[in-house]
């Protein structure tokens, strides 16, 4: 068994692995997971003896502090062999020093102790573990001590499922889409016109999974403070943590030629026109949110802004 780091001609191989294996709702296509590969700062995968990629596993980190493992992926007839605790072990021997996070690592706790390696703060943050017992491969593995729910709004064609969907892919999460919500109502021909149906949907799905420790990121328009005000109901009902935020483009020409070059990505959907979002209702925010203009970063940028905010606010700084 070979672990070495993956390549850009691996994404083919690899999208069909994780597409396999329970990832496929995670990760776009071959493409986008081009950029994710190139946008970590570690991923590496597992090969058989005749070259096939068995393993995959991606890591973000600071090189000298901190780090976020964002998945292990082992093909099902390979597990249990000791791949998924050789590409983890790969990951952390090239920083000694760093603390580990993991948005919810109850999943992969065996992998992760079989590598070595015990957990430092639990879910009431108190201290369950010490480093490991065969060397110091790492500090220790911390996840957040109460599951997150982040909601993206803003007008269409500001970027909103573009971030929302880089962010997923680094963000052990559950994903809720208003437009996906609404167009599924309408289909199945119980309304004609979704209203305000999608958000009340959205709101007990997101309630439902906070509710398992597993963090939520709703991407909708979220324009009135009444739907604003219900995202913040269900993250107090779930004595979850809460992270608004505002996607806007203050480049009106590239605003424009995002909504009038966008296609439909769900069955049925018919996206807005420039002159419909334009006239969108969308009142301004009172309150406190992060603001990420989509015309000055990327949406690679905007990802790593959201999880350094939800990281920092998770601790409390």
């Amino acid at each position: 068994m070979q672990i070495r780091s993956a390549a850009a001609s691996d994404a083919d191989a690899i999208h069909r692995l994780l597409s396999a294996n329970g990832w496929a709702h995670r990760i776009a296509d071959a493409a986008h997971l081009g950029r994710l590969i190139s946008a970590s700062q570690q991923a590496v995968v597992a090969l058989s003896a005749d070259g096939e990629i068995v393993g995959f596993a991606r890591a973000i980190d600071d090189g000298i502090s901190n780090g976020y493992l964002s998945m292990v992926v082992v093909a099902e007839p390979w597990r249990r062999r000791g791949i998924g605790q050789a590409l983890v072990r790969h990951i952390l021997g090239s920083g000694p020093d760093i603390t580990w996070v993991l948005g919810r690592p109850a999943g992969c706790r065996r992998v992760l102790c079989q590598a070595g390696l015990q957990p430092l703060v639990g879910r009431d943050g108190a201290a369950e573990g010490a480093t490991p017992a065969d060397g110091a491969l790492i500090r220790g593995i911390t996840r957040m001590a109460k599951p997150m729910l982040i909601v993206l709004g803003g007008l269409p064609g500001t970027g909103k499922t573009t971030i929302a969907r880089e962010l997923a892919a680094r963000f052990p999460c559950a994903y809720l889409r208003i437009d996906t919500i609404e167009q599924a109502l309408i289909r199945s021909g119980a309304l004609e016109e979704a209203g305000p149906a999608g958000y009340a949907v959205a709101c007990e799905l997101a309630r439902s999974n906070l509710a398992l420790d597993m963090s939520v990121i709703a991407d909708c328009v979220n324009p009135l403070p009444v739907t604003r005000e219900a995202w913040r109901a269900v993250a107090a009902g779930t004595s979850s943590d809460l992270l608004e935020l505002e996607i806007m483009c203050s480049d009106p020409a590239e605003h424009r030629r995002r909504v009038e070059s966008r296609r439909a990505d769900i069955p049925g959907h018919v996206p807005p026109t420039w002159e419909a979002v334009v006239r969108h209702e969308y009142e301004a925010w009172t309150t406190s949110r992060l603001v990420i203009d989509s015309a000055v970063v990327s949406a690679s940028e905007a990802a790593t802004l959201i999880l350094d905010r939800s990281r920092s606010q998770a601790a409390g700084e």
